[in-house]
């Protein structure tokens, strides 16, 4: 028996199942998207134990461009234009500690959290949150129908499984949908008098579902240089830029032009 047990495995022989599974392969990719959120802390030095709702509202204008971000330049990031939007910021005092709760509204809906540390002249900190970002999404693909292959035994051991693509078949996608991604990122603030300078670094990573299958993209890094000036405690306004790297490996670039006015509410 141990002999024919061998002799069989030596002879064995190949036969497809109907088992399928598939798989996509990539012509071209454009996604809509936007700088990373900006986030920071309260500008001005807070009193402890208080609690304030700032309420923004702001302007991005940039050139729309398209950024390839493949070696193979078939996908692309389309980026730029003129951006309005709007956010609310919740934050707490405790000695020189902040807390605080952010939701925004910039090509989509994002919400973070915020910690950092507030002085007499200077703040510092963190956030993470997710941004639920809008935007149009345009692919042509073919999805390839594959037929698990089995190598099997007389006796109906299976040896060893290979997927082999039989066919592709072309599919084209044109529309606006809804993205959802995890962004990080570190602020700091310097204050004297009434003008005040921020700097605040957001990072995220796209993930898209094509097809049912993820599909991993170009990380986003921004960087927010502004300029800031507060008119009383309840207003003030702030200008500056934003430069946006995509991926290391593509070196890529996009600059914009910000500018925004916040009204403070203690509560």
């Amino acid at each position: 028996m141990k002999r024919l047990f061998i002799a069989t495995t030596l002879f064995s022989v190949l036969f497809l199942q109907g088992c399928t599974a598939t798989s996509t392969r990539i012509n071209k990719l454009k996604v809509s998207t936007s700088d990373a959120p900006e986030v920071h802390g309260y500008n001005t030095n807070l009193a402890v134990h208080s609690d304030v709702l700032k309420i923004n509202g702001k302007i991005n204008i940039s050139s729309r461009e398209n950024v390839s971000i493949s070696k193979k330049g078939n996908e692309e990031y389309e980026m730029g234009g003129i951006e309005v939007a709007g956010k609310l910021d919740y934050l707490h005092k405790i000695n020189t500690l902040i807390l605080g709760l952010g939701l925004g509204i910039d090509d989509g809906i994002y919400h973070h959290f915020t910690l950092g540390w507030n002085f007499s002249h200077f703040e510092f900190g963190g956030f993470i949150g997710t941004f639920y970002q809008y935007g149009n999404v345009q692919y042509d693909i073919e999805r390839c129908t594959a037929t698990k292959k089995q190598n099997v035994t007389l006796d109906g051991t299976v040896l060893w499984t290979n997927e082999v693509c039989t066919s592709y078949v072309p599919y084209s996608k044109n529309e606006s949908e809804f993205n959802s991604d995890l962004f990080i990122g570190l602020f700091a603030g310097v204050f004297v008098d009434n003008f005040f300078f921020n700097y605040s670094l957001s990072y995220y990573y796209r993930d898209l579902d094509i097809e049912g299958e993820k599909h991993s993209l170009a990380a986003i890094t921004s960087h927010y240089f502004t300029l800031g000036y507060k008119l009383n405690e309840k207003f003030e306004f702030t200008v500056g830029g934003v430069l946006t790297g995509i991926d290391d490996k593509y070196s890529k670039q996009h600059a914009s032009l910000t500018g925004g006015i916040t009204y403070n509410l203690m509560l």
